[in-house]
């Protein structure tokens, strides 16, 4: 992964750890404004943070 989508996927995942329901915003986020540009990234990125927040108490993305 890119340098900047390392360090998107820690400073979101920090924040998904400390606020569960923070994981809908960045869901939104990156879905809105990085998938088009980062679509392998994403790709990869998104399986990594599910995998993380299923163990965790994380609300459900609907």
């Amino acid at each position: 992964m890119s340098s900047k989508i390392e360090q998107l996927y820690l400073t979101f995942y920090l924040h998904i750890k400390k606020f569960p329901s923070f994981l809908v915003t960045f869901k939104y986020v990156i879905e809105k404004h990085y998938e088009n540009h980062f679509s392998i990234q994403y790709n990869i990125l998104r399986t990594i943070v599910e995998e993380k927040t299923q163990s965790t108490s994380a609300i459900p993305v609907l």
